[in-house]
């Protein structure tokens, strides 16, 4: 009886996104508000009444994102998180876009709870997911604080692991972009990035050493074209070697 039920039901899912599919079909034979509109009813009427998989859970958001207000998304993702709460995509796109629209802070504490209290969703997606919203809390803070919490938050976070290059290199950015410009903070950054991703990454090296070239510190570059052949692998250095050579050919 049970294997009977499974087979309904499994036929019911089958039945339902060949439907959906014709429709998804002509929507792209010709895109215009009136298709989506009728498109996106149809993806009600199926959550609804019949049995949507995770593949159409995640257009039907993707198509909010461009034609929906944010809460209205929001709401959207709710749901979608809630019928599949093991769906990495949609806990990361819900978290990323809950960034967004609501600020850093709000996504930092629905992840927060996401994962020590309701124990659902994120998953193998976590750690990326975690380093992303760091980067956006870097940005974040920057533009609604000032330099100083900025300096602080990246003190603070530089320490935590799972950083991506982007997380410094952002850093980096808002170091360059001020009136008075703080080289030291700068070339600290860069060090710390030589410190996380050295041993598998040319361009913290090459990043690195251009910027004390363009500080006029020849010695600098010298010594971390030294530490840049003691840190990278040997299936690196040749890269490494080339790309030096060439960018100071052309300095």
């Amino acid at each position: 009886m049970v294997g009977l039920q499974s087979a309904v039901t499994y036929l019911k899912e089958q039945t339902w996104d060949v439907f959906l599919n014709i429709n998804y079909r002509l929507l792209q034979l010709s895109p215009c508000p009136t298709t989506t509109q009728k498109f996106l009813l149809l993806l009600a009427f199926v959550e609804r009444f019949g049995s949507l998989s995770e593949f159409w859970m995640i257009l039907w958001v993707k198509i909010y994102q461009y034609y929906a207000d944010g809460d209205l998304t929001l709401e959207l993702f709710s749901k979608g998180v809630q019928l599949f709460p093991q769906s990495e995509d949609l806990w990361c796109n819900y978290l990323l876009y809950l960034a967004d629209k609501k600020g850093c802070e709000a996504a930092r504490n629905l992840f927060i709870n996401t994962r020590k209290v309701r124990k659902i969703g994120v998953g193998e997606c976590e750690e990326s997911l975690a380093a992303i919203l760091k980067e956006k809390y870097l940005d974040w803070m920057y533009l609604l604080r000032d330099i100083n919490k900025t300096r602080a938050l990246y003190k603070r976070l530089r320490r935590t692991v799972g950083l991506r290059e982007q997380f410094f290199k952002q850093y980096i950015d808002i170091e360059n972009s001020q009136c008075e410009v703080d080289s030291e903070k700068i070339r600290a950054a860069h060090i710390h990035l030589t410190q996380e991703f050295g041993t598998k990454s040319v361009d913290v090296w090459l990043d690195a050493m251009a910027w004390e070239q363009a500080q006029g510190d020849l010695s600098r570059v010298s010594v971390l074209f030294s530490q840049a052949k003691k840190s990278l692998p040997d299936n690196l250095i040749g890269e490494f070697l080339r790309q030096s050579t060439t960018n100071s050919g052309t300095n």
